[in-house]
């Protein structure tokens, strides 16, 4: 009996968001990151898309759909295989969004109880990632810092491994379930799951597996359909985790945003956080389509298990927040810069009214002190003759007190 134990980890390496996984850039940045230390660092991901003519090498892709009877499409940038200080194998699969998955493979004692097993598996767990952060992990993350890869992303103010939680698989042997004992610790491990009728299912051959939240059990058949399950379970943990992580920070975001105060900020946090929401529900939508038919199907058995969809549809109910917010800013932003503009010209126009009446006192003036001015005229204008009596003081104050009156008038308007 063993025990492999699946744990999803925050690490401080990312991919630019926007670089297409298709094209040549994506494919030149996961070769330079698998050919640092004579590919010591971290190992190539497994593609199966060799190069033929006219495609370019390694470039991920380029023969999709060629065997179906295995994925066409890795989307880890590499991994990393190896012992921890105990012996036991280690094994980091590296994606692109700051989350990596471990993968632990544990040999414990065969008497001991279901929960006493599970805190032992994750005691080990913890421990094995510790030890491997120290150690192996730190020498990884000095490589790529010191290559410098374009358009890969390496966060300073994180440098180790967060565990996130602990999934554990129960890896059994069909002569491992007749056993009295194995059984009763098939009914302890499965009872607090969805369905821990399971166990009777796999006691009795009519199952050789229960993938269910976070205790999963794989009775032993060909290794190649047994690996599957374990991938299909490190995909499952991987794109939950991501999109756990991201609702979290949807949710942050949104709430600080009716905080913040500055539109400009508020727009464009809004407007990244829901591209990056959006693109991995494609991402996690388009890797689906590039897996063989068994896999996808345990994957999928495994998130409903989760109530995935769930986590979707509340991702897209918070996408959509954002996407009203932002025509709430927008909407606000034209709204002030409509206020603005009318205020503008009504400024104008209260000043070009005061500058009509500063040149109407002075023609008046002027036409009172020369008399050619009014020569057609059969008299002078008793108005202008009026005006040009007129204190200049009391006629900029009668006229400042119009434009006041005016402005008053024209705010009282536009609130209305």
């Amino acid at each position: 009996m063993q025990i492999t134990t699946i744990t999803p980890v925050h690490y401080p390496l990312s991919v630019r968001a926007g670089v297409n996984e298709f094209s040549a850039a994506y494919g030149e940045l996961v070769q330079r990151i698998t050919a640092l230390g004579d590919g010591q660092v971290l190992y190539a991901p497994d593609w199966h898309c060799p190069a033929e003519a006219g495609d370019q090498a390694d470039r991920p892709g380029s023969t999709a759909y060629s065997d179906i009877t295995r994925d066409d499409r890795d989307i880890r940038l590499g991994y990393w295989r190896g012992r921890t200080v105990d012996g036991f194998e280690l094994t980091l699969h590296c994606f692109n969004s700051e989350l990596a998955v471990v993968e632990l493979v544990l040999e414990p004692a065969s008497d001991i109880a279901a929960h006493a097993l599970k805190e032992w598996a994750e005691e080990q767990t913890k421990l094995a990632i510790s030890q491997f952060a120290n150690r192996e992990f730190a020498r990884i993350m000095a490589a790529l810092r010191e290559a410098n890869i374009e358009n890969l992303q390496l966060r300073k103010e994180c440098s180790g491994l967060k565990c996130l939680w602990v999934g554990s698989i129960l890896n059994l042997s069909s002569d491992d379930v007749q056993h009295k004992d194995t059984q009763i610790l098939l009914h302890q491990w499965l009872d607090a799951t969805i369905r821990p009728e399971d166990a009777d299912d796999i006691i009795n051959g009519r199952l050789r597996h229960s993938l269910r939240w976070l205790n999963y059990v794989i009775v032993a058949q060909e290794h190649q359909t047994d690996r599957q399950k374990v991938e299909a379970m490190i995909l499952a943990q991987y794109f939950y985790a991501v999109q756990y992580y991201i609702n979290r920070d949807l949710l942050a975001d949104i709430s600080d945003v009716f905080l913040e105060k500055n539109l400009k900020t508020s727009e464009l946090k809004l407007q990244r956080v829901r591209a990056r929401t959006q693109l991995h529900i494609t991402t996690y939508y388009e890797a689906r389509n590039h897996l063989v038919r068994a896999k996808k199907q345990w994957m999928e058995e495994i998130l409903q298990a989760w109530d995935f969809d769930d986590l979707l549809e509340n991702a897209q109910r918070m996408v959509d927040v954002c996407s009203t917010r932002i025509n709430e800013i927008n909407n606000k932003k034209r709204s002030l810069a409509s206020i603005l503009t009318d205020s503008l010209l009504a400024l104008i126009g209260l000043f070009a009214i005061l500058d009509l009446a500063l040149q109407f006192v002075t023609y008046s003036r002027e036409m009172v002190t020369s008399p050619t001015l009014n020569y057609y005229d059969e008299q002078t204008s008793g108005l202008l003759s009026v005006l040009a009596t007129w204190n200049i003081d009391l006629f900029m104050g009668v006229n400042l007190l119009i434009v006041v009156l005016l402005g008053a008038l024209y705010a009282v308007l536009k609130l209305r």
